[in-house]
């Protein structure tokens, strides 16, 4: 049969008492079948103690002033970007923006980071398929069937990176328009400018949170 000891301590000299609730019923507390420290609700948990898959901290810019570009070249969008430092190299970022475009003919949009200030990594584009296609993270075309004056289309792709570092990390959003220099691509507002009440601003985020390992 397994025993419970208690061992005081003999530097001390407080006196801990365990006391039982206000209660009629019988309860039965059962300890885990290893070693290790009772957390109590004044200690603070550090993030390598938390299981795999816990949300450790939460970052958001929210953009509202529009954006626009004529760029055949992918271009930050700017005040679209969010920095975060991971707890451990082994965590990962979850990735979650939401923009809301205007374009004309077609428009290229990507994720993109840097650590520590550093050149940017490309993220979450598609596969090299001959010499003349935009790799990217999005890609949008305007048909006739859509009224690419006044309309913004919603785009909010997802994405878990793996930085690998506890330095500071920028996430950012970049946009092209690879067809034509003469056209234009909006972030916050449709691709026609009108003071009119079918013309109007929206906001734009890009959140980053930190994912236990």
């Amino acid at each position: 049969m397994s025993k419970i000891a208690l061992s005081p301590n003999a530097s001390g000299t407080a006196l801990f008492t365990i006391a039982s609730p206000a209660t009629n019923t019988d309860r039965t507390l059962t300890l885990p079948d290893e070693g290790g420290t009772l957390m109590s609700t004044a200690a603070n948990i550090s993030s390598s103690q938390m299981p795999s898959g816990t949300i450790l901290q939460v970052v958001q810019t929210v953009k509202t002033d529009a954006f626009a570009t004529q760029s055949q070249s992918f271009v930050d969008v700017t005040g679209l970007s969010v920095t975060i430092t991971p707890s451990t190299s082994s965590n990962k970022i979850l990735l979650t923006p939401y923009l809301t475009i205007g374009y004309y003919a077609h428009v290229d949009m990507r994720l993109a980071r840097s650590i520590g200030g550093g050149a940017d990594t490309v993220l979450l584009i598609g596969d090299q398929v001959g010499s003349n296609r935009t790799r990217s993270t999005w890609h949008g075309y305007a048909t006739t069937s859509y009224n690419t004056t006044y309309d913004i289309q919603a785009v909010s792709p997802v994405y878990l990176d793996s930085p690998a570092t506890t330095s500071a990390v920028t996430y950012k959003i970049q946009l092209a328009v690879p067809n034509s220099s003469s056209y234009w691509v909006a972030v916050g507002r449709p691709y026609s400018d009108g003071d009119a009440a079918w013309s109007g601003f929206t906001a734009n985020t890009i959140t980053a949170m930190e994912v236990a390992a």
